[in-house]
């Protein structure tokens, strides 16, 4: 079974007490080839040299893609969303896995992803108040060189307008169903919810 570093590579990945799944592993989790794996461990590595990336790390190389605005609270949001068993840290595992739903999953597999981002509590649903967290970072993050200034009755009407069209029992809440059939039905809402990640993810 090959593994994914070249025998340095490995060497000094043991001594920080983190190593990789094999390459035909994470081919297996994911939609790419084994070459496809090894050339963006190696893009990972390069940042990461211990194999993992804790949160601040995290926020710090997101915003270097997003100088106009503040990426720091969206960038904890996407953190805490591939971090899946909440222990501070993103093991290349959980990257590549991710990586991989987002460019290369169904469009279901990808709605379910950004439904669990929206989800804050990870309760299964989305309330008013993760809405507006969401929405209130994301245009933070594109900056006001991008967008005008957010303001909250801005916010607030747009998770309004949002709930109106999802939210159909009215109990002030979004069901992955109701998220996932409503972005299949309008591609308004779809671009609404999704469209920070419309033009390489879904």
């Amino acid at each position: 079974m090959e593994n994914v570093l070249g025998d340095n590579e490995a060497e000094e990945v043991v001594i920080n007490r983190y190593v990789p799944e094999s390459v035909e592993s994470m081919c297996r989790q994911t939609h790419y080839t084994p070459r496809e794996v090894r050339m963006i461990y190696r893009a990972f590595k390069q940042e990461c040299p211990t194999g993992i990336v804790y949160e601040q790390q995290f926020k710090e190389l997101y915003s270097q893609y997003f100088p106009l605005g503040d990426a720091r609270p969206f960038s904890g949001l996407l953190f805490s969303n591939i971090d899946h068993n909440r222990n501070g840290w993103i093991t290349f595992e959980q990257f590549i896995c991710s990586m991989s739903l987002l460019t290369r999953g169904t469009l279901s597999e990808k709605l379910r992803w950004v439904f669990n981002l929206y989800d804050l509590n990870g309760d299964g649903f989305i309330s008013r108040d993760e809405l507006t967290n969401v929405v209130v970072a994301v245009h933070a993050l594109l900056g006001t060189h991008t967008l005008p200034t957010l303001l909250d009755n801005t916010a607030r009407n747009h998770v309004q307008r949002i709930f109106k069209k999802m939210d159909l029992d009215n109990d002030g809440r979004i069901g992955v169903e109701d998220f996932t059939e409503a972005c299949l039905a309008d591609p308004k809402i779809k671009a609404s919810m999704c469209g920070l990640f419309d033009s390489t993810m879904l």
